[in-house]
């Protein structure tokens, strides 16, 4: 039996093999694109609203975004409900969505700049249904925040359509511009009895998921978000890709959704170029596992037969003899 000593060493940087410090650099980058799921099981790549979304209609998202990232707190709007008269004409209660119609809404998932609300969210559905979806959203967030750190509330801006082959019928989305926010739920004393939307101030993210599927799948380059780009700019750079791929579209929709980013932190983590001066590819240890160092270039620590008689003495045993009148 061994047992190694707690002994540690570092092998200085300019004796390192530079083939063997690319060998880590290519098995970093083999571990990075596992972290990205880039099946279509991953709702970043395959995207579909459900009970956990809600989708946002009538509204001019060039403002809205600009109004979400210049902190201002923007209110859900619900359909109001049509009152008893109404019902008893027609004989029954319409649909949210045709009812917001009938008040002269645009109900339209694609939206346009410069059309529609500035400052606030226009959703398909009557309040209780709204708040009862919002509020099971919140509680969702809040829990994953909680118990692990992580944001999962996004307000998505724009989805990509994509088909797996040009001869395809069936059309998938994925998201493109995503907006970390916050869900400001309103308590019983609270004069503003709106649920609002706030933007909580981490950075805003380029779907990475989608980066590897399109190029990995096929050879397409998805343009990473600029500083300061607003969601129409940053649509138009999706033109090349549009030029080779006909069917395919940029959907200007917007909607609130839980998306789950993560592995996200740990594929940035093992960017060596992140880290400077290559450091991360230079590191003993990671040398040692992709680059076959011996033990004694990267400073692993000594083993020792503890089997031996010497060392038995010195060592106290591990377990106690079992006590035969117990």
């Amino acid at each position: 039996m061994q047992v190694a000593a707690n002994q540690t060493g570092r092998k200085s940087k300019e004796s390192i093999d530079p083939q063997k410090a690319e060998a880590v650099r290519r098995e970093l980058e083999k571990l990075r694109l596992r972290l990205l799921d880039i099946t279509k099981r991953n709702n970043l790549i395959s995207f579909r609203h459900g009970k956990s979304s809600v989708r946002v209609v009538d509204a001019d998202h060039e403002a809205i975004y600009r109004n979400l990232l210049a902190g201002t707190e923007l209110p859900f709007l619900f359909v109001p409900e049509p009152n008893k008269g109404y019902v008893d004409e027609l004989g029954e209660k319409l649909a949210p969505a045709n009812f917001a119609k009938e008040l002269g809404w645009s109900t339209s998932f694609d939206l346009e700049s410069g059309r529609g609300q500035a400052d606030s969210l226009r959703v398909l559905q009557y309040q209780d249904g709204l708040e009862a979806t919002l509020r099971k959203i919140g509680t969702t967030a809040k829990t994953a925040r909680e118990e692990s750190g992580v944001n999962l509330l996004h307000l998505v801006f724009g989805y990509l359509e994509w088909r797996e082959s040009d001869d395809s019928s069936k059309t998938s989305h994925a998201p493109l511009l995503v907006v970390p926010v916050e869900l400001v739920i309103p308590k019983s004393k609270d004069a503003n009895r709106s649920f609002r939307l706030k933007y909580n101030d981490e950075d805003l993210t380029t779907n990475l998921s989608l980066v590897e599927k399109m190029r990995i799948d096929f050879g397409l380059q998805i343009p990473e978000l600029e500083e300061g780009e607003s969601p129409e700019q940053y649509f138009q750079r999706f033109a090349p890709i549009l030029e080779r791929k006909k069917d395919w579209r940029v959907c200007r929709h917007v909607s609130l959704t839980l998306l789950s980013f993560a592995k996200l932190l740990m594929y940035l983590d093992l960017d060596s170029d992140r880290w400077g001066s290559h450091a991360l590819v230079q590191h003993a240890r990671l040398l040692e596992l992709f680059a076959g160092g011996s033990n004694e270039e990267s400073g692993l620590a000594s083993e020792f037969d503890i089997d031996e008689e010497e060392i038995k003495k010195a060592a106290p045993p591990l377990t106690c003899p079992q006590n035969p009148y117990r």
